[in-house]
């Protein structure tokens, strides 16, 4: 899933000014638990920055969570934009819940200690099981050996119902899934997710599927 995450990144960078408008009417404020998700997926800071100048934020930012953000690999223009973001004021944040091990676990992907990051991705999953990013960001740590074909894909369709506006689980979906009317629909969520942005699904989904052929031919030798 790594090839996956750095197309994404790639391409996030470059996401154009007209997109923008369109996605906030469909993203609410960023939560504790997507910055560090994100940051554990390896989502660039600058586009995570990007992300907080434009959706803002639904909790009011500590230095505690800064000092997670570092850890995790945040740096440059989304500290800045951290740290100067407004209290949020049209509704009360909701509670955030533990976030030590997504912290450790962006923290361990940053610095490419991949055996501690895969323990803590998969605990980071049990320490907040309402949100789709510890799910995900476990699917990037484990995705190519410790799952089997139905776990990946149930932990998938979970990841969507958790994360009905996030676009990489429904990416995934539609890449791992074998149902074509279903692989259609996520394609199709995916794209809409980022709008004007439908040319590089087009782009990725072959060296998704290809990436996928190879990891599962990767499985059954592993298993010989």
């Amino acid at each position: 899933m790594r090839l996956l995450l750095i197309f994404s990144s790639f391409f996030c960078l470059f996401l154009p000014l007209h997109a923008d408008s369109q996605s906030q009417t469909i993203s609410s404020p960023l939560t504790q638990t997507e910055i560090l998700g994100r940051l554990a997926l390896g989502d660039p800071p600058s586009y995570v920055g990007h992300l907080v100048k434009i959706r803002g934020l639904f909790f009011s930012v500590t230095p505690d969570f800064l000092r997670r953000v570092r850890e995790a690999g945040g740096a440059g223009i989304l500290i800045q934009r951290l740290a100067a973001a407004e209290v949020p004021r049209s509704t009360a944040p909701p509670s955030e819940p533990a976030l030590e091990h997504l912290t450790q676990c962006a923290a361990a992907q940053h610095v490419a200690d991949f055996e501690q990051a895969a323990t803590e991705c998969r605990a980071s999953n049990d320490e907040n099981p309402q949100s789709p990013w510890p799910i995900l960001a476990a699917l990037e740590e484990h995705g190519k050996e410790d799952f089997s074909s139905e776990e990946r894909l149930l932990l998938i369709h979970r990841a969507v119902a958790l994360g009905p506006n996030v676009h990489w689980a429904h990416t995934l979906l539609a890449i791992y899934t074998s149902d074509e009317a279903e692989k259609r629909a996520e394609y199709a969520k995916a794209s809409s997710l980022l709008p004007g942005e439908e040319f590089l699904f087009m782009d990725l989904f072959p060296v998704a599927e290809l990436w996928q052929r190879q990891t599962s031919q990767f499985q059954i030798t592993k298993r010989r």
